[in-house]
């Protein structure tokens, strides 16, 4: 039973995510709920369903933001492994999905969104460094654009 649900074992439950705004300072809501203010990361459940995110700034027009998801392959070892509980747990979790890209940036002084595709450890050390109080602006936002 404990190697059951291979999505949800490899490569688990939810992402960190990066997002980035020209102007900083935008305010990054999902369900309603603020998650951060950028820049910045913050991690999400994987879904099944449609996932959503609010830019807000308080001098321009919110932007709405779509995440993009695919099928988790690893998935398919159920098949092999775990069977139908397996995927049903894969599914309950949201593990059966990934996030295609895990950074953002929203530009509000243009009609332009962006997102790509980055690496985890990026993520882990723009994390690490929004943690870290700093007089100076953090740079790390650059990197993500």
């Amino acid at each position: 039973m404990s190697l059951t649900s291979c999505a949800t074992i490899f490569s688990g439950t939810s992402e960190k995510i990066s997002f980035t705004s020209e102007p900083a300072g935008a305010k990054v809501f999902y369900k309603g709920l603020e998650k951060c203010t950028t820049p910045c990361v913050t991690q999400f459940n994987k879904s099944l369903s449609s996932v959503d995110v609010e830019y807000r700034h308080p001098n321009f027009p919110s932007k709405s933001v779509n995440l993009p998801r695919e099928f988790n392959a690893t998935t398919i070892l159920n098949v092999l492994v775990g069977g139908i509980i397996g995927i049903g747990i894969d599914a309950a979790t949201g593990s059966m999905m990934n996030y295609t890209d895990n950074s953002f940036f929203v530009d509000f002084n243009k009609d332009t969104m962006a997102s790509q595709k980055i690496s985890k450890d990026k993520i882990k050390v723009a994390a690490a460094e929004n943690a870290t109080p700093s007089s100076a602006p953090s740079t790390s936002s650059a990197s993500f654009q």
